[in-house]
């Protein structure tokens, strides 16, 4: 019983960060701090999101499957 509830938790967990990638993936390609992002605008996280997919494409050869 008490797996079946952790299970649920971690897919939750799982969506909420997946519904938030936008937020996140500059954070974890080390483009901004979880600081700066909280204040950016929305044209600032536009932008530092597509750092971040060109960082990821050189660190992976080109690949686009982000």
């Amino acid at each position: 019983m008490e797996n079946a509830l952790a299970r649920k938790n971690d897919l939750a967990i799982n969506k909420s960060v997946d519904d938030q990638e936008w937020y996140w993936f500059p954070i974890m390609m080390e483009i901004v701090s979880r600081q700066e992002m909280e204040l950016a605008t929305a044209e600032e996280v536009q932008v530092y999101n597509e750092l971040a997919y060109r960082k990821y494409k050189l660190m992976h050869g080109g690949a686009d499957d982000v």
